[in-house]
């Protein structure tokens, strides 16, 4: 309830095979924040420490 009431730019980055937070949870997620985006980073379960280059160039395009 508390995530339909965020009013800033979110991004909503999973890995593709990430078990603690699976893609259709995140996507649920974001789909209840106003504007937000939803991406997967194909091939990973943590995304931040197995392909750090994609996911930072995805989080530094999202701030642009």
């Amino acid at each position: 309830d508390a995530a339909t009431r965020l009013t800033v730019p979110t991004l909503c980055l999973v890995g593709e095979h990430d078990g603690s937070t699976p893609p259709d949870l995140v996507r649920g997620m974001a789909s209840s924040i106003p504007g937000a985006e939803f991406a997967v980073l194909a091939g990973a379960h943590l995304a931040n420490v197995e392909d750090p280059e994609t996911f930072n160039a995805r989080v530094l395009a999202f701030g642009e």
